[in-house]
């Protein structure tokens, strides 16, 4: 799971290819969540033997003006929903 910050212009959209965006809360901004659809691929990388998974991902943004994107990942226990 990613999340994602956007410093837009008010009623800008953003859309994303290869996943799910789910607006979440954020302080003053804009933020979303992106849960990411099956990897691109899945093989060692030149630094290891372990395998990575890897994605492709494609942002679109509504509007005329440029933007910024700030992109993190959430750890696995952070992204997982809460347990009752």
């Amino acid at each position: 799971m990613l999340e994602i910050e956007l410093s837009a212009p008010p009623g800008s959209r953003l859309e994303v290819a290869e996943g799910r965006l789910e607006e979440t809360a954020g302080d003053g901004g804009r933020r979303f969540r992106l849960e990411l659809s099956r990897p691109r691929a899945v093989h060692p990388m030149w630094w290891t033997w372990e395998p990575f998974h890897l994605y492709r991902l494609t942002f679109r943004l509504s509007g005329e003006r440029p933007a910024r994107l700030m992109i993190s990942a959430v750890p696995p226990a952070a992204a997982a929903p809460p347990r009752d």
